[in-house]
């Protein structure tokens, strides 16, 4: 929905016709090796999260301390994420032309360089790191609020205030996105390659106006607000249970 090249339908009409024209596969391109990657960068991502948390916690104002502890397990997580987020989309535009990730990755590399793999690295810091801080800053409000009237563990609170705080910051990041998904899927025989996070923000104007920011943010927000509910949950679980092993 985001790559500008085609016009635009709803995220159900898209889903649909991506069924029709490329099978329900379609779907799915690009989720081995997203979900690979997912797994070592989550790690460091909480990791980073929760050690800055404590250390930040006593010095500053606990909204602070969330928001620049979220800052940096976001630069942690995407130094080995946006490589591979990169050859997700490239497998998800719409007639892509790889075959399998390792097609896509040699192709990318013969043909555009390592530089290609990272093309996105700055616009995804901007974008995630203001995302991040919202999420964590809205994650431990919204958690808060919801134990205000419950005791004990509660994997559907902290599942509850994850999908609240994933929605809101997906949806005001959601122009960063489309910029980004420029930056990644643009051809490589493109006369004027875009390079930089301005110039990928005044394309996407030049291209489908104020109204382009927002391709897909609808999509995005049902694709976010339950993975990061999902994420929280089974998080907050573990730690919990863990907690009570060791």
């Amino acid at each position: 929905m985001q790559d500008l090249s085609h016009s635009h339908e709803s995220a159900l009409k898209t889903m649909i016709q991506m069924c029709r024209t490329e099978g329900p596969t379609s779907l799915f391109r690009g989720m081995t090796i997203f979900a690979g990657g997912s797994g070592p960068a989550h790690g460091m991502y909480f990791v980073a999260y929760e050690y800055f948390k404590v250390q930040l916690s006593s010095n500053f104002n606990k909204n602070v301390a969330y928001g620049v502890s979220g800052a940096i397990a976001t630069t942690v997580h995407d130094g080995l994420m946006v490589p591979i987020d990169a050859i997700k989309q490239r497998r998800q535009m719409k007639g892509s032309p790889y075959k399998s990730n390792i097609d896509c990755i040699e192709k990318m590399y013969k043909q555009e360089g390592i530089s290609s793999f990272y093309r996105s690295f700055t616009t995804q810091l901007i974008m995630n790191i203001p995302f991040q801080s919202v999420h964590f800053i809205v994650y431990e409000w919204a958690n808060r609020t919801l134990a205000s009237e419950e005791k004990g563990f509660n994997p559907l609170r902290h599942a509850t205030a994850g999908a609240i705080a994933g929605a809101f910051a997906a949806f005001i990041t959601n122009p960063l996105d489309v910029s980004k998904t420029l930056l990644n899927t643009q051809k490589h025989e493109e006369k004027v390659p875009i390079i930089g996070v301005w110039n990928a923000v005044k394309k996407v104007y030049t291209l489908a106006g104020p109204s382009g920011y927002f391709r897909g943010a609808t999509a995005r927000v049902l694709h976010i607000m339950p993975s990061t509910g999902i994420c929280w949950g089974t998080y907050e679980s573990m730690k919990y249970a863990l907690q009570k092993v060791l």
